[in-house]
C-alpha cells in the first residue's frame, strides 16, 4: 500500500454542466490555475499496488522508449545534415567542397 498526498482540482468547461475533478500531487502549481482549474482541497489517496508490480521493469521500459525516441531524432537529424551536404555538392561532387558548373553552349538562352 502506498500513500499519495496531493490536491483535488476542479474545472468547469463552458459547454459542460458538471465540474470535472482530478487529483494531482502538487498543490502550488501555476500550470493548473493557468488552464482554468481551481484547488478544491488537500487529499490523501491510498493505493494498493499489485504484488506482481515490478518498478524496475517499468523504469527499463520507459528508458527504452526514451532511447528509441532519441535514436529516431538522431537518425532524422543525420538525414537532414546529409541532405544539406548533398545539396551543397549537387553541382559536381568534389569532396573538398569546391563547386563548379559548366554551361553547355546550347543551354545559354541568348
Amino acid at each position: 500500500m502506498i500513500e499519495l498526498k496531493g490536491w483535488i482540482w476542479g474545472k468547469k468547461e463552458v459547454y459542460e454542466r458538471e465540474v470535472k475533478y482530478m487529483f494531482f500531487e502538487g498543490g502550488g502549481s501555476n500550470y493548473f490555475s493557468e488552464q482554468g482549474y481551481f484547488q478544491v482541497c488537500e487529499h490523501t489517496v491510498e493505493v494498493e499496488l499489485p504484488e506482481t508490480f515490478n518498478p524496475v521493469a517499468a523504469q527499463v521500459s520507459a528508458l527504452n522508449a526514451k532511447k528509441e525516441a532519441i535514436q529516431r531524432q538522431f537518425t532524422d537529424r543525420i538525414r537532414e545534415i546529409n541532405d544539406a551536404i548533398s545539396n551543397l555538392q549537387c553541382l559536381t561532387f568534389d569532396p573538398s567542397g569546391t563547386a563548379s558548373y559548366e554551361v553547355a553552349s546550347d543551354e545559354i538562352p541568348f
